[in-house]
């Protein structure tokens, strides 16, 4: 549902690439990536997922997949991208995986470089839908960085876990490039409103230009 809520947003022109972030770590930003790549593969739609936290990458560990290579070595590369891109099957004839790859020396350099905007050119090109699981943005410049690159971006707020003053500086910080709503996880399950998501989590969608 919340999927089908991004894609119905009228601030959407062309959902082609999609970030998803969080102000603080632990948000639940990697599940909700992880969930919206399966929706839109169970509408037929051909998927590329892409761990971009380049500092603390988790989507290898979670789908238990290899790390060797990834992100970083196709940043790091100049090579043409048809003969380094190196995705991983999801078990999913729709979902391609990109893991983030070695751990670099300086992520931002990396998420900052021309080859970035070029390979995700590249991605929007041969998928209908790449998602990017970015870092938290507080106390990081690396989602900034991430988010330039991509058409949109969802942030994913922890209730309970983040504070007001928190949320209000990270939402701040996204709306100047290009946040498109807010999804709060971990939410009062007593509401019609809210969504069921993991069985962990519950997330409800909201506009960022909602007040």
């Amino acid at each position: 549902m919340i999927y089908k809520n991004i894609e119905l947003l009228n601030t959407v022109a062309s959902l082609k690439s999609l970030m998803i972030t969080s102000a603080l770590p632990d948000d639940g930003k990697s599940a909700l990536a992880l969930g919206l790549a399966m929706s839109a593969a169970r509408l037929h739609k051909r998927v590329l997922l892409i761990d971009a936290n380049l500092r603390e990458p988790s989507l290898h560990k979670q789908l238990n997949l290899p790390n060797e290579q990834g992100l970083s070595s196709l940043l790091a590369s100049d090579s043409d991208l048809s003969s380094q891109i190196s995705l991983q099957s999801s078990g999913s004839s729709f979902i391609d995986i990109l893991t983030s790859g070695p751990i670099p020396a300086d992520p931002a350099n990396l998420l900052s470089s021309p080859r970035m905007k070029q390979l995700m050119a590249a991605f929007e090109e041969n998928y209908d839908l790449v998602i990017i699981d970015a870092p938290p943005v507080l106390g990081l410049v690396d989602a900034l960085l991430t988010g330039s690159s991509c058409r949109s971006t969802v942030m994913v707020a922890s209730i309970g876990h983040v504070t007001r003053s928190q949320l209000a500086q990270a939402t701040a910080m996204l709306t100047k490039l290009n946040l498109i709503g807010v999804v709060a996880n971990g939410v009062s399950t007593s509401s019609s409103t809210y969504i069921p998501y993991t069985r962990q989590n519950r997330f409800a969608l909201q506009e960022a230009t909602d007040k």
